[in-house]
Parts: C-alpha cells; structure tokens; sequence
C-alpha cells in the first residue's frame, strides 16, 4: 500500500475559488477538493504488518489542534522546472509535528532540505510553461488542521485518489 502521514484541511471549502481560478489555465491541472492535505511525512510502500505499527505509533502520538496562517502560493521545485503550485504555511509548529513524526517512525531522513509546510493546489502539465502566479488570487488567510492521518495513495490515470486509513485526534 503506497502510503504518507498528513493532515486534512478542516476548512478545505475556502479552497474551491483558488482551485477554481487554476482551472481557467491549460498548463495546469487543480488537485481535487477531496485531495486537499498536508503532507508531513511520505511512508512509500508498506505492508499490512507495516500498516498496524504505523497506526500504533500514531495513536500514541501527542499533538494540538492547530490554525496556521498562509503565507504565499509558489511553484516547487524553484530552481529546476516547476511540477507543483503549492500554498506556503507560516506555523512553526508544523516543524515540530514534522519533526516528531520522523522520530516516532525511526527514519534518518537527510535534513538538507528543511521541511517546508505547504499544500499542493495543482500540478503542471507534461511539457507546459510556468504561469505567472500573481495572476492567482490567493484569499485564504489561514488553515485549520485538526487530524493528523495515515493516507492510503491509489495512483490512477485522472491522479491521485487519496483514502484515510486511519486519523488521530488531537489531545
């Protein structure tokens, strides 16, 4: 089962007319209201053995419901060519949750590159320009994550279909 560690956007509606504006541009393709998340941690593939321990482990985890404020929409990666359009959070305790979770799952990931909160809204198009992003009107000023979930990730043709295996609530 390939598998991430995220959080659903409890006010995801306020989503809808950012997705929207991205609809009205042929060089990207909006991810899905149903698809709206944070991802803090990518599982890749685990097995059924793998997936109960991963459910203990966040079971036991300790965290607060948060709201975060958004801070910009850019393009990601930055210096090669853009796959994403992502919308920058400014919470620092992200950093913390992000940061507890690789420690709770063991992993030595390399930290050269720092986590960095954000929420993919689309995706480019194989072979498409970049677009101006101040051409996006970016009107939500903040994000309510409340959850912190084990995702199951379906890869398809029409994207990504992503189903919540397991949410922990917050203490």
């Amino acid at each position: 089962m390939r598998s991430f560690i995220g959080s659903p956007i409890e006010n995801s509606e306020e989503f809808s007319e950012l997705l929207e504006s991205l609809s009205f541009h042929k060089e990207i393709n909006p991810v899905s209201m149903n698809n709206i998340h944070l991802t803090y941690l990518f599982l890749s593939d685990i097995n059924d053995s793998q997936k109960n321990i991963a459910i203990k482990r966040l079971h036991q985890l300790k965290f607060k419901a948060l709201t975060c404020r958004v801070n910009s929409l850019k393009t990601l990666p930055e210096r090669s060519t853009p796959r994403v359009i992502v919308v920058v959070l400014d919470c620092p305790e992200l950093s913390d949750i992000s940061d507890a979770l690789n420690e709770t799952f063991s992993l030595n990931i390399n930290h050269t590159q720092s986590f960095l909160p954000h929420i993919t809204v689309g995706r480019y198009r194989k072979h498409s320009n970049p677009i101006l992003l101040e051409s996006i009107k970016l009107d939500i000023c903040t994000v309510k994550l409340r959850r912190i979930c084990l995702y199951k990730s379906t890869l398809t043709e029409r994207g990504s279909i992503y189903e919540k295996i397991y949410c922990k609530e917050p203490v």
